[in-house]
């Protein structure tokens, strides 16, 4: 799977953790799943059975 790698504003990496803390996912899944809205993708994605996973780290306090 591709990785793509961000450097964030204060703000808008804010917003992102509120909406992980709302919507109850770690940041970086959190990030994937505004990234796929913004592209008017579904979520989940459909992956195939054999794809790996995204990294599941806690979302931070």
């Amino acid at each position: 799977m591709p990785t793509l790698r961000l450097d964030l504003d204060r703000e808008t990496y804010d917003h992102l953790l509120r909406q992980a803390e709302a919507e109850r996912r770690p940041i970086v899944w959190q990030a994937e799943v505004a990234i796929r809205r913004a592209l008017h993708l579904p979520f989940p994605a459909d992956k195939p059975e054999d794809a790996e996973p995204t990294s599941d780290a806690a979302v931070p306090r």
